[in-house]
């Protein structure tokens, strides 16, 4: 039992730590739908231009506006992600159980869902850059990465469960042959 409460202590950490990712991404949707706002009206703005350049920096209006809805599709897609990630930790945490058929079940999906999301925001990034002609950004592939991570995990939940069921038939046959032995030791009494 100390390691469930070990697992269940981590998944509660997990949880929380998904609602702060969760917060986060929509403060910086948030953020960054205000820069786009932003650098849009002050792109003809002498102010800002000067201020830009009193700074060192060029204003590249195209690579800035392109950086800026980049953060966005990135921040919405991790809204999207980490809605996903808390819902099962938040599921987990209310079953008590990891070693559970409807636990490997919503981690396949969660699985799948960190595989196609991160591959649909690169594909999406991906027009946006070609869009404005910018050069894209290298891709990470980390949310790809995890979910592999939680697939392999089911499988393997999968396995200790079909183990289990072995034992527990195993023993179920082995009582059974147990109790006909009995039987017919009284028999021939």
């Amino acid at each position: 039992m100390k390691n469930l409460k070990t697992i269940q202590t981590i998944c509660r950490v997990f949880y929380i730590l998904t609602k702060i990712v969760f917060i986060l991404c929509i403060v910086g949707s948030a953020f960054c739908a205000l820069a786009v706002v932003g650098i849009t009206t002050m792109k003809d703005n002498p102010e800002f231009l000067n201020s830009i350049a009193a700074l060192g920096e060029t204003f590249d209006y195209k690579l800035w506006l392109c950086d800026c809805i980049f953060g966005l599709v990135e921040c919405g897609f991790g809204i999207a992600i980490y809605y996903f990630v808390q819902k099962f930790y938040k599921f987990e945490l209310s079953i008590g159980e990891p070693f559970n058929a409807k636990v490997s079940q919503e981690l396949k999906k969660l699985g799948i869902i960190r595989l196609v999301l991160p591959l649909a925001c690169s594909v999406v990034i991906g027009i946006v850059y070609a869009i404005f002609g910018n050069q894209l950004p290298s891709f990470s592939g980390f949310g790809m990465t995890m979910g592999f991570v939680y697939l392999a995990i089911s499988l393997l939940i999968d396995h200790h469960l079909e183990l289990e069921q072995k034992k527990d038939m195993e023993l179920v046959k082995g009582e059974v042959e147990f109790t006909s032995e009995k039987n017919d030791n009284k028999e021939s009494v």
